[in-house]
């Protein structure tokens, strides 16, 4: 024992001046009835209810709590504990246990909350930031706004929102950041279980109108109506629900125009047998687009419970048609579905259900009109009913993909893999940490045409300790396309399934702020955001929180 921390013991028999790798923090025993380490946990909770990161410690004797971030030790709270151990839990929280057998979760006094958060991404990294939300606590819902510094690029950014029930995780959508837009479609349908929904923020320092109408499958408009939004404000309502009152039964489109920039998103939700919502984000399509660049479903899966029903928006006003060729995982063509769809209007197709578990990717091709735009709903049905389902929507190939990954005792990020080259393809999978330094990289061989669908973990030379929670990298010299899936399993042991979509790194820049145009925190409404650097060097900026009448919005933020 030749050192004890930095300290030298004179015990030999090696020298105390070795090259040895010293420790980042020290503790010093034997004063004010401290007397051992209990050794912990790093925090990364969801309920924010200590310093994300932090490491969390005990001294046995003196009872005493503390916490280390940035190679700083700083009290966090003094018990009368006897601390034998610490535990966390499915969630990351963590609990201090007394020798005398009680159990207590660890939580520090809340902050009040921020408005406005800077943030800086290193080079090659990301940022995460979870949101508390508690169950019982009252609803808050806004808008965020993304800012970069002058000289950087704003960053790719994903929110991620989670929905909690009496104790159980029934429901995860992905809003994508997205930048300011004068006009847009989305797919509509309120029927039974199924309803939808829009939300539109204006970040201007004026009131913006907004006109807006439904078109039915048959092409014919109805439903015009026009609302406000107060300036930096923000709407969110189901389409059957004031401002919209598209009726009980409404199966199409909404079209709406601003008087002003405005960011929107759809948001699909579908009610299961346990009166559970399970959400959706559905993307807002340009009106009268001559070209739209996702001709690939990148994931499609059928059979075993399994099902996946493709939602297409016609975003023009002529007629469109094509069809839609499923592709298996080994580069064959199982099945050819043709679509139709009249002017401003939409369409569901149906793969005709397997009695056998396959999977693959899908070639979206027009024959007469423009393309249409897409998104592929999977859904997960098992003896209790629909348990999970999540929108994949329909994507670009390319060659570089960058996005948000994971996995740990909580949650897994399934990866899928399109081949779009008619020869063998090697795809080079890139881990790093949220500091940019690299945590692993892997080629992956993909046969010609083909897909490969697989959790990172399962990835040969890809190791799951520790866990990981960082940016992915996919990139190959032949074209491919690229979707992960954040898997968790609930309290239940049910699926919960999530697509967080990579950004194709050839996607141009287009504006120097972007936005999150819904957020939903407390009511059982958790979140947490993911922000990419998008370019070389560090990246800066500044995020705002706004409520729906356009007023600051405090959010507990590490």
């Amino acid at each position: 024992r030749v050192l004890e921390g930095t300290l030298c013991t004179g015990l030999g028999p090696a020298s105390c001046d070795l090259n040895a790798v010293r420790p980042i923090v020290e503790y010093f025993t034997g004063q004010a009835g401290r007397c051992a380490v209990t050794g912990g946990y790093v925090y990364r909770g969801t309920r924010q209810s200590l310093p994300f990161g932090a490491y969390i410690f005990g001294d046995y004797c003196s009872g005493e709590i503390y916490t280390i971030e940035d190679g700083v030790t700083s009290l966090l709270l003094d018990t009368n504990l006897n601390i034998s151990s610490f535990g966390e839990d499915e969630s990351g929280e963590i609990y201090v246990v007394h020798i005398g057998g009680s159990v207590s979760r660890i939580a520090s006094t809340p902050s009040p909350g921020l408005t406005q958060r800077r943030y800086l991404i290193p080079n090659r990294g990301g940022l995460f930031l979870p949101v508390n939300g508690v169950e019982n606590s009252s609803l808050s819902t806004g808008y965020t706004r993304i800012t970069a510094d002058s000289n950087d690029a704003p960053p790719n950014g994903l929110e991620i929102l989670s929905l909690r029930k009496n104790g159980v995780g029934i429901s995860e959508m992905t809003i994508p950041a997205t930048p300011l837009v004068q006009s847009g479609r989305i797919f509509a349908l309120v029927s039974g279980s199924t309803t939808t929904g829009l939300a539109i923020a204006n970040p201007n320092a004026f009131s913006v109108n907004v006109d807006f109408h439904f078109t039915n499958p048959a092409g014919q408009d109805f439903g015009h109506g026009t609302t406000t939004i107060p300036d930096h404000g923000q709407i969110a309502a189901l389409l059957n629900q004031s401002p919209f009152n598209g009726g009980s039964a409404i199966n199409g489109t909404l079209t709406f125009r601003a008087s002003g920039l405005v960011a929107a998103t759809g948001i699909r939700s579908v009610s299961n047998d346990r009166s559970e919502s399970l959400l959706s984000t559905l993307p807002v399509v340009p009106i009268n687009a001559t070209v739209l660049n996702g001709t690939l479903f990148p994931f499609w899966v059928d059979g075993q419970g399994w099902r996946t029903e493709f939602l297409l928006v016609n975003p023009s006003d002529v007629s469109v048609s094509g069809v839609i060729n499923l592709v298996g995982t080994a580069g064959q063509t199982l099945d050819t579905l043709s679509y139709s769809i009249l002017p401003r209007s939409s369409t569901r197709v149906f793969p005709v259900t397997s009695p056998t578990f396959r999977s693959g990717y899908a070639r979206m091709t027009a024959t007469g009109g423009p393309l249409p735009s897409g998104v592929g709903v999977m859904s997960l049905s098992t003896g209790a009913g629909l348990v999970t389902e999540t929108a994949i929507p329909a994507i670009a190939p390319g060659f570089e993909f960058r996005g948000y990954a994971e996995f740990s005792s909580v949650a897994s990020t399934g990866l899928a893999l399109s081949n779009l080259f008619g020869a063998d393809a090697t795809v080079t999978v890139e881990l790093r940490n949220l500091d940019g330094t690299l945590r692993d990289r892997e080629d992956i061989d993909l046969p010609p045409s083909g897909l490969r669908a697989l959790f990172l973990d399962e990835i040969s030379g890809i190791t799951s300790d520790p866990p990981f929670l960082g940016i992915i990298r996919v990139s190959s010299a032949t074209p491919i396309a690229v979707t992960t899936v954040r898997v968790r399993v609930n309290e239940r042991g049910d699926y919960v399934i999530n697509t967080a979509p990579p950004v194709n790194v050839a996607d141009p820049v287009v504006a120097s702020e972007l936005f999150f145009p819904h957020l939903a925190v407390g009511g059982g409404y958790d979140m947490q955001y993911v922000l990419i650097n998008p370019q070389n060097g560090a990246d800066s900026g500044t995020m705002r929180f706004f409520a729906p009448n356009g007023d600051a919005l405090p959010l507990r933020l590490p």
